[in-house]
């Protein structure tokens, strides 16, 4: 990344030390922030769910799926936009100029995409952590299955 904030240009010009300063310093907030929230969130289900504990002590080999699912289903990253062109969507309008926040999260628990995973509580969520590979995968799981 620092290597790529070197070469960039911008009119041809380098990037400012300023400018680099910034990113690097969002980015490494960035990745803090996202990390203790995934690691919390993964902590929390499992206190919340004893039989996902217990199967992932039984069978550590399920572990890099659950990985996964929990990144799935609390995924760390909110990121807001703002609207460019007024549009709706399910119903509900956007105005051009006004903000909006994309919830990956939400998104990770559509019914129409995950239909097996989502219960009949608005609260409950299932986690399938022995499932096998779906169109979901996290984009930090790339990193988690280049690291372990």
């Amino acid at each position: 990344m620092i290597t790529y904030l070197l070469d960039a240009r911008i009119d041809g010009e380098p990037l400012s030390d300023d400018s680099m300063v910034g990113t690097l310093r969002l980015l490494l907030l960035a990745g803090i922030d996202t990390t203790w929230s995934a690691i919390g969130a993964c902590l929390w289900h499992l206190a919340n769910h004893a039989d996902d504990r217990k199967r992932l002590v039984a069978d550590p080999q399920l572990i890099p799926t659950a990985i996964e699912e929990f990144l799935r289903a609390y995924a760390p990253v909110t990121v807001g936009r703002r609207v460019v062109k007024e549009t709706q969507i399910g119903g509900c309008p956007f105005r051009e100029g006004e903000m909006t926040l994309l919830s990956f999260p939400a998104a990770n628990r559509d019914p129409s995409v995950f239909p097996s995973l989502i219960m009949s509580s608005s609260t409950a969520l299932r986690i399938a952590i022995s499932r096998s590979a779906s169109a979901f995968t996290a984009v930090s799981a790339r990193t988690w299955r280049a690291w372990k």
